[in-house]
């Protein structure tokens, strides 16, 4: 089971953000592999995916939203972090 130890949504300059952080035991592969499935469901799209210190980054976009997941793992446990960005009011 996952534990959610953050939520929190900002607004600036037409653009909506929010961003969740839950920290489980599960492996950063099995993080990644249900974030990709997930965010794929609701129209985004995985532009990249790179290996940071610990751990995974996956960005995404889509229309008018972009999407960046960090999953990280240290001492037996996994943390991911997703922030969802929303585009308002701009052009194309």
């Amino acid at each position: 089971a996952s534990r959610l130890s953050g939520d929190v949504e900002t607004t600036d300059r037409g653009r909506s953000a929010r961003t969740l952080v839950w920290h489980n035991r599960h492996s950063i592969a099995l993080n990644v592999g249900h974030l990709l499935r997930q965010l794929k469901r609701r129209g985004y799209r995985p532009e990249r995916e790179i290996a940071i210190a610990g751990g995974r980054s996956v960005w995404f976009g889509g229309d008018g939203r972009d999407a960046l997941a960090l999953v990280t793992g240290r001492a037996g446990e996994t943390v991911v972090v997703l922030q969802l960005v929303r585009y308002r009011g701009e052009a194309g």
